[in-house]
């Protein structure tokens, strides 16, 4: 999702008939909607420092921009990796995954 989407969200989220927001403060609303989305999507994100969990999918993001999903075999292999790679971040795939609550 672009910045740009998440400002549309943020405003169309305060733009409803009968809202019960008050107007004066609709751009506190807007400002806290973009928060809590760029909280959301950085929360997910770890850099190499945290060791995932062998038994889990990973979504690793290099240096360079790439990106790829990774199982690793052992905390050995997740070393030598960063080792050769540099500074990367990387998610659980599951984590990135919208919630299903109703």
């Amino acid at each position: 999702m672009t910045q740009q989407e998440i400002d549309k969200a943020a405003t169309d989220s305060c733009v409803i008939e009968n809202s019960i927001f008050n107007p004066s403060l609709i751009p506190y609303y807007e400002q806290g909607f973009k928060d809590g989305s760029k909280w959301r999507i950085d929360s997910v994100w770890n850099d190499e420092r945290k060791t995932p969990n062998k038994s889990d999918l990973t979504l690793v993001e290099f240096p360079d921009g790439r990106v790829d999903i990774v199982y690793f075999h052992s905390i050995k292999s997740w070393k030598s990796m960063v080792k050769r790679n540099g500074t990367i971040r990387w998610a659980y795939l599951e984590d990135l995954k919208p919630d299903k609550e109703e």
